[in-house]
């Protein structure tokens, strides 16, 4: 008998636990999903979220704009490096705090 691989835990390289983890992150979190970020939302340590952003930076869930500083990568994206759909609020989260004019 096959297994498919829909039958087994983990999807596109992420475990079930993992897939639940990133849901909840990035439900809770608009624009930019930095380390203190991940730390409040899941109650881990700083440490242990730099890991778990690292890891889905590696998979490309996410894409690493800065250092503790990540932005989701859309769903339908082909590359893990993905447009910014507002780089305002990118810019703004990153050099905060600031003044951005145009």
């Amino acid at each position: 008998m096959k297994h498919s691989k829909y039958t087994t835990s983990t999807i596109s390289g992420l475990g079930k636990l993992s897939r639940s983890r990133l849901s909840r992150v990035l439900r809770e979190t608009q624009g930019v999903i930095t380390t203190a970020h991940v730390s409040q939302i899941l109650d881990i340590t700083s440490h242990d979220a730099s890991i778990l952003l690292s890891r889905w930076a590696q998979n490309g869930w996410v894409s690493r704009i800065k250092r503790g500083a990540y932005i989701s990568v859309p769903l339908e994206s082909n590359t893990p490096d993905p447009m910014l759909e507002d780089p305002w609020v990118v810019a703004s989260q990153l050099f905060k705090p600031c003044y951005i004019g145009g």
